[in-house]
């Protein structure tokens, strides 16, 4: 199996690189489309909510569609069809079915996955109440850590992080890019109490990778990189 997560829109650079075939890294709807259609993906999770700013207030259609592939492609995720914007799902386990996505928006739904309290589904499509980014856009401060109040009501990339792996573990293994995303658009928006934050969370995700590799099969049987970006 195999899956992405960001902190940022799910059809953003990073996590389209290690999945889709576009020319142009901006055709976010078309990028979005191909993820959701023609990948083999088990899990993808990331922002770019239709529905929320970057506040995590809800706005209905804020941010447009593109990131989720198109208004059609979207109301075809909202209803658990296979169908989306008139193509099918793939049919990741072969047996000849397409293989529609569970679609989940709320951080109670990330964390019962997480911790096995929900039973993970075959495929998760994960998009939280967030717009650009869970925490690094949101309204007010920046050069300080902490200068206004995180959203509330959103999961952290660690909560993120142990659902995608709960959803893909099995006996065959698999490859999960993790991606603390907005660690760089801090940086870019010279922002360093934001970008501080950002490294918090993705080392609280790290640590509690850590946590899950040690109980399931430990060194033996995962490897674990942590890189940084550009680098």
């Amino acid at each position: 199996k195999a899956g992405v997560v960001t902190t940022v829109q799910l059809s953003h650079a990073t996590p389209a690189g290690f999945i889709a075939h576009n020319k142009n890294r901006n055709d976010y709807a078309g990028i979005a489309r191909e993820m959701f259609t023609e990948s083999q993906l088990s899990v993808i999770i990331g922002t770019g909510h239709p529905d929320y700013n970057d506040d995590a207030i809800y706005t209905e259609g804020v941010n447009g569609y593109d990131y989720v592939g198109g208004e059609q492609v979207w109301n075809d995720l909202l209803t658990g069809k296979s169908t989306l914007g008139g193509k099918l799902v793939a049919d990741i386990d072969n047996d000849g079915t397409p293989d529609s996505w569970t679609l989940i928006h709320d951080t109670e739904d990330f964390l019962k996955i997480g911790t096995g309290e929900t039973a993970a589904p075959k495929r998760l499509l994960g998009i939280p109440q967030a717009g650009s980014t869970l925490q690094s856009n949101r309204s007010g401060g920046g050069s300080k850590v902490l200068e206004v109040p995180y959203n509330e009501n959103l999961p952290t990339l660690a909560d993120m992080s142990k659902a995608a792996l709960n959803v893909l573990k099995n006996e065959q293994g698999f490859f999960v890019m993790i991606e603390g995303g907005a660690i760089d658009w801090a940086n870019h928006a010279n922002a360093p109490g934001r970008m501080i934050e950002e490294m918090i969370d993705l080392n609280d995700a790290v640590n509690k990778i850590v946590k899950w590799i040690e109980a399931n099969g430990g060194w033996d049987e995962n490897l674990l990189i942590v890189t940084t970006d550009h680098e």
